[in-house]
C-alpha cells in the first residue's frame, strides 16, 4: 500500500498543466479504448441537470476519461479531479430505468485513473477479457505507462525506461440477487440514496446492440468504399478463370485499420499470402472455379487471427471476405457470385483460447471436403446430385465446419447479394439457412 501511495504522489505533477483542462460539459473521449459514448453522454446530461444534488465533494468529473464496461448502457467509471489530482472515482450503474451516482475511494482505482490522465506515454494492452461465473461477468481493462529513467528523454523508442501496467475491473450481475452492483471482488454493494430516471432506458436486463458492435454497420462501412467495390468486382472476374486459362489462381486485397485498402496481391492456385496482418482489419480473396465457394477452415483461422490483432480489443473489427462464382445460364452475365464475410462474435477470452489451439489443418480440410461431398449428394443442398452446392448448401457447410472446429455460435456469417443487400445468415434446426437483411 505504501508503494502505491508513493507512486500516486510521484505522478501527480505529470497530469495536464491546467487543473480544469479536462473539465467540460462537452464530451470528447480521451480513453485508450472504445467506450459506450451513448451511455456516457446520457449520464452527463443527468449529472449536469442534478449536479447540486449529486456532487458530494470538491473536484469535477473528467468525463473525457470515462471508462465503460461494454456497450449496453449499464455502467461507467469516471475520475473526479481536484487541482490535477484524482480524489475519487464516480461510478454510475444502471438498474432498470434508474441510474445511481456512487463515489468510491479505492486506491487502486484512483491510481488507475491518475495514470490514465497523466501526460506520460501510454498504450492500451489488448487483453480485455471476461471471467464468467454463475452470477457475474467481469471485464478488465489494462494499459501501460512508460516510466523513463531520464525525464529529458521520455520517448520509449529512444530512451531507457520500463512499462508500468495498470488495470481496472468491473463486474456485471446476471441475476436479481444483488439490488445494487458488484465491486471488483464480486461483493454486492447496495444503492445508498435515490436514483435518477435514465429516460429512454428500456430496462437493465436488455443489452442494446451498439453501432460499433453491429456487424451490419461494419460491413456497410467497408463496402461503401468505391475502391473496395472495384476490387471485389476484380475478384469476381478472377474467380471465373479456369485452371487451363492464363491467370488462374487466387488473389486478395487487405483493408487497413485506417479504412484504406491495398492493391491486389497475387497468389497461387489455392493460396494467397498477405504477409503481416498488423495494422489491418481484414482481407478479401477469391476461390477458383474448381474450389468451394465458401470459407475454408484455414480462412476461418485466418479471420480469428485478424480479430485478435485488432487494437484496443476491438475484436469484431477483424474480418475475412470471400468471392466465388459458378456458371448460371439464368443469371445476369451468365454467372452467379457467392460473396461472404465472416467475423468473430465471441469474447476476447474465447478468442485467445481459439487462436492458441494447434489445429491440424489437414484433418480439418479432410473433414470439410467430406462434408461438402455428403451435401452435394443431397438435392436439398446441391443444384443437382453431386453438383455444385447451392447457397443453402454452402451455408450448411460453413456452420458444420464451425461445429467441427468447436467454435459453433462464435462466428458471424454475412452474405452480400448481387444487388448489394447484406444478409445475416443463421441456421435453423431443420437444416435450412435463414437470411435476415440488414436494415
Amino acid at each position: 500500500m505504501s508503494v502505491i501511495f508513493a507512486l500516486y504522489s510521484c505522478i501527480h505533477d505529470e497530469v495536464y498543466a491546467s487543473p480544469d483542462s479536462s473539465y467540460s460539459k462537452e464530451y470528447a473521449s480521451k480513453s485508450l479504448w472504445k467506450e459506450d459514448e451513448k451511455y456516457i453522454k446520457n449520464v452527463m446530461k443527468i449529472y449536469f441537470e442534478h449536479e447540486e444534488e449529486i456532487k458530494k465533494m470538491q473536484g469535477h468529473p473528467y468525463w473525457d476519461y470515462s471508462v465503460t464496461r461494454d456497450f449496453e448502457e449499464s455502467f461507467l467509471m469516471v475520475p473526479v479531479v481536484r487541482a490535477g489530482n484524482v480524489v475519487s472515482v464516480l461510478k454510475v450503474p444502471r438498474k432498470g430505468k434508474m441510474v445511481y451516482f456512487i463515489y468510491t475511494s479505492s486506491v487502486e482505482e484512483i491510481n488507475f485513473f491518475q495514470n490514465l490522465i497523466s501526460a506520460r506515454v501510454k498504450k492500451a494492452v489488448n487483453n480485455e477479457a471476461s471471467g464468467i461465473t454463475s452470477r457475474t461477468e467481469c471485464t478488465t481493462k489494462t494499459f501501460g505507462v512508460w516510466m523513463p529513467y531520464n525525464e529529458n528523454d521520455a520517448d520509449p523508442s529512444s530512451g531507457n525506461g520500463y512499462w508500468q501496467y495498470q488495470s481496472v475491473t468491473t463486474c456485471k450481475v446476471f441475476n436479481d440477487l444483488c439490488a445494487g452492483y458488484l465491486d471488483e471482488n464480486g461483493n454486492c454493494v447496495g444503492f445508498d440514496g435515490g436514483g435518477y430516471d435514465y429516460g429512454g432506458g428500456e430496462g437493465g436486463d436488455e443489452e442494446p446492440e451498439s453501432e460499433e458492435e453491429n456487424p451490419c454497420e461494419k460491413a456497410k462501412t467497408i463496402l461503401a468504399d468505391p475502391a473496395v467495390q472495384a476490387k471485389i468486382n476484380e475478384l469476381k472476374g478472377q474467380s471465373k478463370i479456369k485452371e487451363e486459362q492464363p491467370g488462374y489462381g487466387e488473389k486478395a486485397f487487405v483493408v487497413n485499420n485506417d479504412g484504406t485498402s491495398s492493391s491486389m496481391i497475387d497468389g497461387e492456385e489455392h493460396l494467397v499470402r498477405v504477409g503481416s496482418i498488423l495494422g489491418q482489419q481484414g482481407v478479401y480473396h477469391n476461390h477458383t472455379p474448381d474450389g468451394i465457394k465458401m470459407t475454408s477452415p484455414p480462412d476461418i483461422i485466418k479471420m480469428l487471427h485478424y480479430a485478435l490483432s485488432q487494437p484496443n480489443g476491438n475484436i469484431t473489427n477483424g474480418f475475412l471476405g470471400l468471392v466465388g462464382s459458378e456458371v448460371c445460364s439464368t443469371c445476369p452475365g451468365g454467372y452467379k457470385y457467392h460473396n461472404y464475410v465472416i467475423r468473430f462474435s465471441g469474447t476476447l477470452q474465447e478468442l485467445g483460447t481459439f487462436t492458441s489451439q494447434n489445429w491440424d489443418r489437414k484433418i480439418l480440410m479432410n473433414d470439410y471436403m467430406k462434408t461438402k461431398d455428403e451435401l452435394s449428394s443431397d438435392s436439398n443442398y446441391a443444384n443437382y446430385k453431386y453438383g455444385p452446392l447451392t447457397s443453402n448448401g454452402l451455408e450448411k457447410l460453413f456452420f458444420a465446419t464451425l461445429k467441427n472446429m468447436g467454435i459453433e455460435g462464435k462466428v458471424n456469417l454475412q452474405r452480400i447479394d448481387n444487388n448489394g443487400t447484406i444478409q445475416n445468415i443463421t441456421f435453423d434446426s431443420n437444416g435450412n439457412s435463414t437470411a435476415i437483411p440488414c436494415p
